[in-house]
């Protein structure tokens, strides 16, 4: 790979495409990255806009150069990893909510479709919250047959990305997100 301080516009384009690439598949932090990726993104208007062309060089700043060697460093030192398989769900829940009340549907491999739900006895506060406590709800619900690996299928990406992250700025969610796996941990 050429060094970056001597790139045209074209092959920063290229590079940090690879970049971000290789960044999303070693699972690394792009935000360590910001302001690598905001040098580019510049440049990229610039060329967008007609102001440079692809021939130009790309001349990032020093700071910019330093990150992109980071990630050029992280992307050339990967080591051979070995994923394991995951075990394959025998069911999937699948829980939507509304301010208004809550519902579940409990589809397995084998067997009949279960459905659950019901109105609020206390309504939540928004609907990150309603998505939450319909989780943990209908988990409660189908528990005499919830079998050792189920799918959980939730209709709101911040409550996925609060459990996938382990924690959420928001009071509601990580209280529910708690209750939800008090639950499973007592299961």
């Amino acid at each position: 790979m050429p060094a970056l301080n001597s790139l045209t516009i074209a092959e920063m384009e290229v590079m940090a495409s690879r970049f971000l690439n290789a960044a999303a598949i070693l699972c690394t932090r792009l935000y360590d990255h910001y302001f690598f990726s905001k040098a580019v993104r510049r440049r990229l208007s610039a060329l967008n806009q007609g102001i440079v062309l692809e021939t130009s060089p790309a001349n990032l700043p020093p700071s910019a150069i330093a990150l992109g060697e980071r990630l050029r460093h992280i992307s050339e030192n990967n080591r051979r990893r070995i994923i394991k398989r995951t075990e394959k769900a025998s069911a999937a829940i699948i829980t939507d909510a509304s301010l208004q009340g809550w519902g579940a549907v409990f589809i397995p491999d084998f067997g009949d479709v279960k459905t659950a739900g019901r109105k609020w006895e206390r309504k939540p506060f928004l609907i990150m919250q309603a998505e939450a406590r319909a989780v943990r709800l209908a988990l409660s619900a189908f528990i005499a047959i919830l079998p050792p690996t189920t799918d959980v299928w939730a209709d709101n990406t911040l409550l996925q990305g609060a459990t996938n992250k382990g924690r959420s700025k928001l009071h509601a969610l990580t209280w529910e997100r708690r209750r939800t796996y008090g639950f499973l941990d007592f299961r």
